[in-house]
This record gives structure tokens, sequence and C-alpha cells, in this order.
């Protein structure tokens, strides 16, 4: 009986490895599709100027036109003021160099973890949601990179939200979705 037993997890454990290697490719032949380059820069704001907040950071733009940033391709999401994980790949899309945009970003991204768990056509979820989270790390990859004070916070805010302290906003979604059944 034990050898079955552990029989059984390495197989579990090989099917996990297997599933989450396919995912993982998945999601890479869908970020490629969505660039003409690797790294699409994010403009960043440091100091207090005149932006429009938004749930997932900021829009640069006082009469908002969205238009895809240089580097994506027809394949990526397109910007909408309406759906604002698409903000991501807007021009006029900023973040500020802060906690609060960083805990909006952390909660967005947590929030795409629970639906994928939902999701019946791994494909189909890559192609739209997978890449909003690999635009999503890469801000985050971005803002780590440009202010070394905001690194440790980074990794702070995430095991927040991982807690359950969620951004108001991307909270309220959440709670909907579990009012509706969709993750418990």
């Amino acid at each position: 009986m034990q050898a079955s037993s552990s029989g059984n997890y390495i197989a579990k454990e090989a099917l996990k490895n297997s599933f989450v290697q396919q995912s993982h490719e998945l999601r890479e032949v869908a970020v490629a599709q969505t660039r003409t380059i690797e790294r699409i820069a994010v403009q960043t704001i440091d100091v207090t100027v005149d932006t429009q907040i938004l749930p997932v950071g900021a829009c640069a733009s006082i009469h908002p036109q969205p238009e895809k940033a240089i580097g994506f391709t027809e394949q990526a999401p397109t910007p909408n003021c309406q759906q604002f994980e698409h903000c991501l790949f807007c021009q006029h899309y900023a973040v500020h160099a802060d906690d609060e945009d960083v805990r909006k970003l952390l909660s967005l991204k947590s929030l795409l973890s629970y639906v994928k768990q939902k999701a019946t056509d791994l494909i189909k979820w890559e192609s739209q949601f997978g890449v909003v989270l690999h635009r999503i790390d890469e801000v985050l990859n971005d803002l780590s990179d440009t202010y070394e004070n905001l690194r440790d916070r980074i990794f702070s805010i995430q095991e927040e939200v991982e807690s359950g302290d969620l951004d108001a906003y991307w909270l309220n979604h959440f709670e909907l979705l579990v009012d509706l059944g969709w993750i418990s």
C-alpha cells in the first residue's frame, strides 16, 4: 500500500509539473504573438503630476485617446478606457512608483490567477489574460529595476495581497466573483 501511495504521489506531481510547463509554454507563445520587441517600456511617474487615476495605475493623457503602445502587435489587447486591464497596453499608460499602484497591479494579478482556475480553454485564457499577467510582471520589474527602494516593498505588498489585502477596486471584483460562485 505504501508503494502505491508514493507511486500515486509521483504520478500526480509529474502531471502537475507537465501542466505547469504546458501553461508556461502557452503563455510564451501568446506573449510572443502580441509584441514586436521583447521589452516594452513603461512610463513611470515619481512626482505629483496631473493624471487620470486608474485601477491599474494612471492615464497620462488629459483627453484619453486609447492607442497601442509601440511594440505591441494587432494580437495584443486593444486599449479601451472601459476595460482597465487593457490600459496596460496603451501608449498613455503610466504607473506611479508607489505602494498604491503596486497594490493595484498585484491585486489584478491575484484576481486573474483565481479566474484562471475556472478557465476551460487555456489557449484562449492565455491569449486574453496571460498576456495581461505578463505585462503586469513587466511593469513591476521595470519599477523594481528603476526604483531600488521599491524592490522590498513590492515583495511585501505581494505578501499582503496574497493574505487578502487587495486594492479596493479589485477587491470589489473579487467579492462579486465569489458571490457569483466563480471563485470560492
